[in-house]
C-alpha cells in the first residue's frame, strides 16, 4: 500500500478520480478500464485535495513509475495482518461518511455497515482474506462490536455530476467483544480504514477515516 501526493490540488472528488485514471490509463488501458467499468473493484482511495491511497498491488509498481509525486509512505497489508493487538476499543474520526442501501443514504456509524466494508474491500484486494463474522439486525452472538461513543453531524455533500449525498462527520468510539481472533481481525480492519476509507464512493474522496486513538483489551462478552 502506497500513500502518494499529487503535484496539482483537487476541490472535487470526481475531476481527482478522472485524473488518477488517466495516469493509470498511460501505463495500463487495460487495468483502467478495469476499474473504471467494474464498481466491485477499488484498487485505490482518495483523500481531497491531493492524495492517492494506493490499495492494489497491481497499482503499486505503476504510481512508483509516475513522475513527480511524491511517495509519502509505504506499508504492507501483511504488516496490518500479522501485527499483534491488545485494543478492542478505537476512537475513529470520520468525514464525509456514507452507506447506501437500496439506493437510500444511511449516514451513521453502524457498526456492522462499517466492518462489512471494510471486510468486502480487504477480500476484494488481497489474497489472504478476513473472515470476521458481521450479524444480522438481532442475532445473538458473542462476538460483536458497538458504539460506545458518538459525536456526529450530518450535512449534504456533492461529488462531480452525481446526485447529492447525505454524510455524517465526525468522532465515533467502538468496542470490539469476542474471541482472541475477532479482535484481531477489527483491529486489522480498523488500521485498514485509515488507508482505504469506509461506505460510498471512497474512491472519490468521501469515507476519509483516522484512528485517534486506541485502548486496551476487555473482557469477553457471554
Amino acid at each position: 500500500m502506497l500513500k502518494v501526493q499529487l503535484p496539482i490540488l483537487f476541490e472535487d472528488g470526481k475531476m481527482m478520480y478522472d485524473a488518477v485514471l488517466a495516469m493509470i490509463h498511460r501505463a495500463s488501458p487495460v487495468l483502467a478500464t478495469l476499474i473504471h467499468d467494474n464498481p466491485f473493484y477499488n484498487p485505490f482511495s482518495l483523500q481531497l485535495p491531493d492524495i492517492v491511497m494506493v490499495l492494489g498491488l497491481e497499482l503499486e509498481p505503476i504510481f512508483k513509475s509516475i513522475p513527480n509525486i511524491t511517495i509519502l509512505e509505504e506499508k504492507s497489508h501483511l504488516e496490518l495482518l500479522d501485527a499483534e493487538y491488545n485494543q478492542s476499543g478505537i476512537l475513529l474520526d470520520f468525514f464525509n461518511v456514507t452507506f447506501r442501501s437500496k439506493g437510500f443514504d444511511c449516514p451513521l456509524p453502524v457498526p456492522e455497515k462499517i466492518l462489512l466494508s471494510l471486510k468486502e474491500r480487504w477480500n476484494q484486494l488481497y489474497p489472504e482474506k478476513i473472515s470476521i463474522h458481521i450479524p444480522f439486525p438481532g442475532e445473538k452472538t458473542r462476538e460483536i462490536t458497538v458504539v460506545k461513543f458518538m459525536n456526529i453531524h450530518t450535512r449534504q455533500h456533492k461529488v462531480g455530476d452525481y446526485p447529492t449525498y447525505t454524510v455524517f462527520y465526525g468522532k465515533v468510539g467502538l468496542q470490539a467483544f469476542g474471541s482472541d481472533q475477532y479482535i484481531h481481525d477489527f483491529n486489522v480492519l480498523m488500521r485498514f480504514a485509515e488507508w482505504a476509507g469506509v461506505g460510498y464512493k471512497r474512491q472519490m474522496g468521501m469515507g476519509v477515516t483516522k484512528i485517534l486513538a486506541s485502548g486496551v483489551k476487555s473482557e469477553r462478552v457471554g
